[in-house]
């Protein structure tokens, strides 16, 4: 599906958001692929509004994490507390395609909501919550923050260099890939909606969403017991790796030894002239793990090939 397509598919579906940055991304992705996505404040302001950075100083309308997860909604401020705040909400749910709220403890704007009274009132409306946990479970109930989360799905585990502490990836991963998976839940219950006509209960995990992050690593003991271990700048295969990471001339550059690799690179020294002595054929046969993977000092003499190459 086009990007176009997908836009002009969105554009009839109004989304409430009641999020907050455990899983914000979703009702932003909703905005930009052409949702009415109306953002529901309580009095005050929501708290994200004071979240940094700050465009020139601090205050409520400069907090450039606002104004990049709120583009392309409109707002409204209700108090739930209130008659008229509560008529206000159940007119707002009666229109709604899509009810996005993350439910946590400092979140008790969203939490005051029963699914039960809005699936009554409005049994077409898919509900999307988004937790630390999920809504059941033994740790339903604890409180969790981002670098919680990517250390609980494993992939703290898997950052940094294997004589060191685990360290946390860049940027909120696990808020944001909570609200990615969301996006992708919500936008699977909305095709069941138009094929049965009922709504849906979307249940994210934070914890969840961030195991999904962790590519082969997760299935390699199941298959061959192996357990993936931190590799620095590579690419770990239990005892054995790839590396992944070379310094050029301005930063650095990422190059997977796959097989498949080979041809590529390959034509890339012969086109700048650069003799390589590299057995293309034989390299294209090797596996990254396994009886057939390269021996150390091959790994070695391959480096010493296009180490100084991806310098230049």
């Amino acid at each position: 599906m086009g990007i176009t397509r997908l836009i002009s598919s969105l554009a009839p579906y109004r989304v409430l958001d009641l999020s907050n940055e455990l899983g914000a991304l979703c009702p932003r992705l909703f905005a930009g692929l052409g949702a009415d996505v109306i953002r529901i404040e309580p009095p005050g302001g929501h708290r994200d509004r004071r979240r940094g950075p700050f465009a020139h100083h601090a205050g409520s309308d400069r907090s450039l994490y606002w104004l990049q997860m709120n583009a392309n909604k409109r707002g409204i401020t209700l108090a739930l507390g209130t008659a008229d705040g509560r008529e206000l909400f159940q007119r707002l749910l009666a229109g709604a395609d899509v009810l996005i709220r993350s439910s946590t403890a400092e979140n008790s704007f969203a939490s005051e909501i029963s699914l039960d009274s809005i699936r009554r009132d409005n049994p077409r409306i898919v509900i999307t919550t988004i937790s630390p946990w999920g809504a059941t479970g033994p740790r339903s109930t604890e409180p969790s923050g981002d670098l919680v989360a990517v250390a609980a799905g494993g992939l703290a585990y898997l950052c940094g260099d294997v004589d060191r502490p685990p360290v946390r990836p860049s940027v909120d991963q696990g808020f944001l890939q909570a609200g990615i998976q969301a996006a992708v839940g919500t936008l699977i219950a909305l095709t069941r909606r138009e094929a049965t006509g009922d709504g849906d209960i979307v249940d994210v995990s934070m914890q969840e969403a961030v195991v999904n992050t962790l590519g082969n690593a997760r299935l390699y003991y199941a298959m061959q017991g192996m357990i993936s271990h931190r590799a620095g700048g590579g690419r770990s295969f239990g005892s054995s790796g790839t590396r992944l990471v070379y310094p050029c001339a301005d930063g650095f550059i990422a190059f997977y030894r796959r097989p498949e690799s080979f041809v590529p690179l390959a034509k890339w020294l012969q086109d700048e002239g650069t003799p390589s002595g590299i057995d293309v054929e034989a390299w294209s046969r090797r596996s990254l793990v396994g009886p057939d993977a390269p021996r150390v000092e091959e790994v070695a003499a391959l480096d010493a090939v296009i180490e100084p190459f991806f310098a230049l």
